[in-house]
């Protein structure tokens, strides 16, 4: 009779798969978190999410906003609040979090996703998992460029897509223009509809 021995194997293969899965997450080249219970208690932490809140390990098993009290003041709790008991995942583009690091505050940009959890059949979900992407660099470096086009003396636009929708513009176009930035994001024929004719429209379709 091996029974226990296959037992034994069988609890040992599963060790040995959370364990791989562990260290999967801890190196993982996104952000991950997941934090559970009312007081959101940190459950997990990667390296990277670590790295963002410049913290050790040591924040595993507190709760989230004793340990990053900076981030209760921003509407990460609502948030959170709003997962759990809605049931529905929140997803954010360029979500600005500030963070006080060694007496100096900093903000960065993430991308990210709030999933609800569920660990029994509860209609509460039991905690967040959290997934994301530090872009920080990508929306600095597009802020200094439109601060450069925004400058430039000379006419300066991006248009997007067949319908040619104003998708950027400095100030010297404005002026060109005699319109102001509530026409960001309206097709070039609504902007200038007497350029109809002239055959404008088509020629930037012809170079798109």
């Amino acid at each position: 009779d091996i029974t226990e021995q296959l037992r034994t194997l069988e609890e040992l293969q599963s060790v040995m798969g959370m364990k791989k899965a562990y260290n999967f997450f801890m190196d993982a080249p996104v952000i991950i978190g997941y934090v559970k219970g009312d007081d959101y208690t940190i459950e997990l932490a990667n390296q990277r999410l670590l790295e963002v809140w410049e913290r050790s390990n040591d924040v595993i098993g507190k709760p989230l906003f004793k340990a990053i009290p900076e981030l209760e003041r921003q509407g990460v709790k609502g948030l959170l609040d709003q997962v759990r008991y809605s049931g529905k995942p929140f997803f954010a583009y360029e979500h600005p979090l500030t963070f006080s690091r060694n007496g100096r505050t900093e903000t960065l940009y993430f991308d990210f996703v709030y999933q609800p959890h569920y660990e029994n059949n509860d209609p509460i979900a039991t905690g967040v998992i959290s997934v994301g992407h530090n872009v920080t660099e990508q929306v600095r470096v597009r802020h200094k460029f439109r601060h450069v086009i925004d400058q430039a003396e000379d006419p300066i636009l991006i248009f997007k897509g067949r319908d040619m929708v104003l998708d950027v513009a400095n100030k010297a176009l404005f002026s060109l223009w005699q319109i102001d930035e509530s026409y960001i994001g309206k097709p070039f024929l609504e902007i200038l509809p007497e350029m109809k004719e002239q055959g404008f429209l088509e020629k930037l379709q012809r170079v798109y």
